[in-house]
């Protein structure tokens, strides 16, 4: 099993006026390899609808990766206040809790 170490997570919603809120979570990971890290929304999401599933998934590419990287998620929102909270896990199990989502203007 691949090892992936992880910091810095942030997330917030950026509400720039004319557009969609966009929610954005990025953090450095560091996969002790060449493997490239990305996060993705978990496909099914929970149950509460309040809170963002992710999966921080590793890939083996044709360019080595160096560490630690920056990995980002977005996504446009219907409203700025659509998630809670975010859980990401790493092949299953939970490695990030955040209930702190910023809102920037």
């Amino acid at each position: 099993m691949s090892k992936v170490t992880t910091s810095n997570w942030e997330a917030w919603v950026d509400t720039m006026p004319g557009d969609k809120p966009t929610l954005h979570v990025s953090a450095e990971a560091d996969t002790h390899s060449t493997d490239l890290a990305v996060l993705e929304k978990r496909n099914p999401q929970g149950t509460n609808p309040g809170i963002l599933l992710l999966d921080l998934k590793t890939f083996t590419g044709t360019k080595p990766e160096t560490n630690p990287q920056q990995i980002h998620y977005k996504e446009e929102l219907k409203n700025a206040e659509q998630y809670e909270q975010i859980d990401v896990y790493f092949k299953g199990e939970l490695i990030k809790h955040i209930e702190e989502i910023k809102v920037v203007h």
